[in-house]
């Protein structure tokens, strides 16, 4: 009896994954003691037996303690961000110095707030036209180009399949050619962004980019997104 009481005392259960429903949003809890072996083929199960509620939710990434260094929110942000087309709310850690390099990178961090911000999500492949400022917590999805007049807020994101053209004063997130395509165009009347996306190439940019407050146009060059100034 002593021998099966010890065996089962020695018995511990395993860290996972898991799913759970939020107010707005669903949490991924990645547990801080899942060994990195088993990290990745834990999320991509995760998350293919749960994409018909991730398909159209909002998500939080909830990473707990586990340290964040810059190869590993690469890594998150390929294979499994932009690879499944999660619709990702923010991140949440306890590790400060990771959460500051996501900042940087333009991306949400901390516990999202309450309210369910505005989102306009259209399938449609003709060019959509906004004659309108997108302030803090508002995105825009589309599957054609995307033409905002007006500014586009810190905090503020526009996700289009084509080119997006800011004809104002671009400070938020952008991310064009999102299903791929590296042809795609990003334009800024006043380029003000911490981070341009297009495909999946990304680039940081803060005050003291030679592109700050200048008229710019982003494209790809072989592997490499380039920025030119437009006249």
């Amino acid at each position: 009896m002593k021998e099966g009481m010890e065996g089962m005392a020695t018995e511990r259960e395993k860290p996972a994954i898991t799913l759970k429903g939020g107010a707005g949003h669903l949490r991924l809890l990645i547990p801080e003691g899942l060994p990195d072996a088993e990290l990745w083929s834990g999320l991509e199960k995760t998350i293919q037996e749960a994409h018909h509620l991730l398909e159209n939710g909002r998500l939080v990434l909830d990473l707990q303690g586990r340290p964040l260094p810059k190869d590993f929110i690469e890594r998150m942000l390929a294979e499994v961000v932009w690879k499944h087309g999660l619709n990702v709310l923010s991140w949440v850690s306890f590790d400060n110095e990771g959460l500051g390099l996501l900042r940087k990178a333009g991306i949400s961090v901390g516990e999202p707030a309450s309210s369910v911000p505005e989102i306009r999500h259209s399938r449609s492949c003709q060019p959509l036209l906004l004659e309108r400022s997108l302030r803090s917590g508002q995105k825009v999805e589309h599957s054609g180009d995307v033409f905002i007049v007006g500014q586009v807020n810190d905090g503020a994101e526009i996700v289009s399949a084509g080119n997006i053209v800011v004809w104002g004063r671009l400070q938020g997130l952008v991310h064009a050619g999102a299903e791929g395509n590296t042809a795609s165009r990003v334009i800024a009347k006043s380029f003000e962004a911490t981070q341009v996306r297009i495909g999946r190439l990304f680039s940081t940019f803060d005050s003291a980019s030679p592109w700050y407050g200048k008229s710019v146009l982003f494209a790809v060059e072989g592997d490499t997104l380039i920025a030119k100034e437009l006249p």
